[in-house]
């Protein structure tokens, strides 16, 4: 048997084949990863697809202005018959200790306790944020943790698991439609993200 390399191998630089061979595995272990990532979505991620499904229309990554100096940065503004919701998303894993009106909730991950704000404070900020621009429609707000946690102690009001978005969105929208008047409030509100979004970036570009 011929054990010999074939000659165009046997005269390259054994650094290069190796550097070959790192790059090849490193190739296919990103395709691993990009399948696992397309069959596997995140929950993060499904939030979209659920709340496109329910809502009447919706904003991701909307910018408002705090009413000072600085800016708001909310996950969702979603349309509904005779409402508009603020949806914040928490990606937050572990056990989750929190009520409505604590300002700090715990975190507890491998037997190890952070501390972090409570979002249903900051999605209040939102709120009023959305109801400077619109008067005359109905603000509400939720917050929906991920599936990597959960909450031993009970589920804050205005809190909802992933779980029950999509029961929880149908739940807000209700059999109604959403009216001319409300249609306008929202128009105007998209108006007021985009000159906000772009005010703010230029900001950043100034200050790059």
């Amino acid at each position: 048997m011929n054990t010999e390399l074939p000659e165009f191998l046997a005269n390259t630089d054994p650094t290069w084949l190796a550097g070959v061979g790192i790059l090849i595995a490193a190739s296919l272990v990103a395709l691993i990863w990009l399948i696992y990532k397309l069959r596997h979505p995140s929950d993060a991620s499904r939030v979209e697809k659920i709340v496109k499904e329910v809502s009447d229309a919706y904003v991701k990554n909307a910018v408002l202005s705090d009413g000072l100096y600085g800016y708001h940065f909310i996950d969702y503004l979603i349309l509904l018959p005779g409402k508009i919701l603020v949806l914040a998303v928490q990606d937050n894993e572990g056990y989750i200790f929190g009520g409505e009106k604590i300002e700090k909730w715990a975190q507890v991950v491998n037997n190890r306790s952070f501390s972090f704000d409570n979002p249903l404070i900051n999605t209040n900020h939102y709120i009023q944020a959305v109801r400077d621009i619109c008067h005359d429609v109905e603000i509400i707000n939720r917050v929906v943790f991920t599936s990597k946690s959960s909450f031993p102690k009970g589920i804050p009001t205005g809190v909802i698991e992933f779980n029950n978005l999509k029961n929880e969105l149908e739940a807000l929208k209700g059999q109604g439609t959403v009216t001319n008047p409300v249609k306008s409030t929202w128009n105007r509100l998209l108006e007021n993200t985009k000159q906000q979004e772009t005010q703010y970036k230029q900001e950043l570009s100034r200050a790059a």
